[in-house]
């Protein structure tokens, strides 16, 4: 990597960390989670991935939806009972326009929403 090089690598790189239990030999989410959505900003489909908790309160109600601006669900992308354990879901967002959406995650008390950013 040379400093007076014209050409210069730009790495973007984001850890994220969550509490992990061992349950019959298997790690298991202790907490809800939903962790940023990639790629963001997007087109025309980005990856969200959430982890739910081994309480068994809190997977059953699950629900991930992606809202537009103006509060309104556009896409129903998870809701019922989910297996504890990570997950991981994809939005095409090919029949919508350019803009913000909002990705929330509920389950029981717990919310939690997220920004995305679909650029055409």
């Amino acid at each position: 990597f040379e400093l007076d090089s014209d050409e210069h690598l730009l790495v973007d790189i984001n850890f994220y960390a969550g509490t992990v239990g061992l349950k019959n030999g298997e790690f298991q989410p202790e907490n809800i989670s939903l962790f940023p959505a990639f790629p963001n900003p997007f087109n025309p489909s980005t990856t969200i991935q959430f982890d739910i908790s081994s309480d068994p309160r809190l997977i059953t109600g699950v629900t991930l939806q992606i809202y537009d601006v103006n509060g309104r669900v556009v896409e129903t992308l998870v809701k019922g009972v989910v297996e504890t354990g990570q997950h991981e879901k994809q939005w095409n967002a090919s029949n919508h326009s350019s803009g913000i959406y909002f990705a929330e995650l509920v389950s029981g008390n717990f919310r939690q929403v997220q920004k995305l950013v679909l650029m055409k």
